[in-house]
């Protein structure tokens, strides 16, 4: 079996994230994981007070299939153009929409040139428990063009289609790589209205008919790189790397309950 991991986004907590999917290929010998990465050489409108982005490099472990590095200026070159005015707004007038977010989503899709059996699309910023890996790697789920698998799915809240979960989907590489697509639905060919990155990811997934279908099982957590929107069971940069210099690859033999009651403090 091979599956693609694509990641997206900010290099928080890189370091750490890098080291533990490292394991993967230890923790499933029979299954061949290929690692893809888009994502910033600046950060330009990411207030600072969310985390400082890692630098590249900081990733020692985690051999990259292939990867991309990008500014943010390049948003701005390919932008329809009445959004070029909002964009240039300040960062604290910026209205939730989600023109980096999808950028460097559709980016990595961009990067997948083989063929796989799953496609993972997930955050750089995540720990992904060893439940919802045994789920994707043991194909619990029929796999198809137009179905794609999370914690949340999708559902109606808030006078939207929402999905409240954004950290990682899984689902057939036809099903996920339709993904390259989110940025320039919107910011380009105008085809849905601009929405915040939750309400935006339940809409697209309705407009390109691709079912979101909830699995509970499917946990992953965001590991914070500072104190910023802290929550009981969250981890952060600091105690993952205690956890890792701990335990290591042995990380994995624990489970969500007891990450959350013991470990993740």
């Amino acid at each position: 079996m091979k599956i693609a991991i694509l990641l997206h986004g900010l290099l928080r907590s890189w370091e750490e994230c890098s080291t533990v999917f490292s394991y993967y290929s230890k923790l499933y010998p029979d299954v061949e994981f290929d690692f893809y990465l888009s994502t910033w050489k600046n950060a330009l409108v990411i207030p600072p007070h969310k985390g400082v982005e890692e630098k590249f490099l900081s990733n020692t472990n985690l051999k990259l299939k292939a990867y991309s590095i990008h500014d943010e200026l390049e948003i701005r070159d390919n932008l329809a153009p009445h959004f070029t005015p909002t964009i240039n707004l300040p960062v604290e007038k910026l209205p939730n929409y989600t023109p980096q977010y999808t950028f460097l989503k559709s980016k990595v899709c961009e990067l997948v040139k083989e063929d796989y059996d799953i496609c993972i699309l997930a955050r750089c910023d995540i720990f992904i428990y060893k439940e919802a890996l045994d789920i994707i790697v043991n194909s619990n789920y029929d796999l198809g063009p137009n179905i794609i698998y999370n914690e949340s799915g999708t559902e109606y809240t808030k006078d939207s289609l929402f999905c409240s979960r954004d950290l990682f989907w899984y689902g057939s590489p036809e099903a996920i790589l339709k993904h390259k697509d989110c940025f320039s639905d919107c910011y380009v060919d105008c085809l849905l209205p601009p929405k915040g990155i939750h309400k935006y990811c339940g809409s697209w997934l309705n407009f390109k008919q691709i079912y979101n279908y909830r699995v509970d099982a499917l946990v992953g957590t965001i590991v914070r790189s500072n104190d910023y929107n802290s929550k009981t069971g969250v981890p952060t940069k600091q105690n993952l790397s205690k956890l890792i210099n701990k335990h290591g690859i042995d990380l994995y033999k624990f489970t969500i309950r007891d990450f959350r009651k013991y470990l993740w403090k």
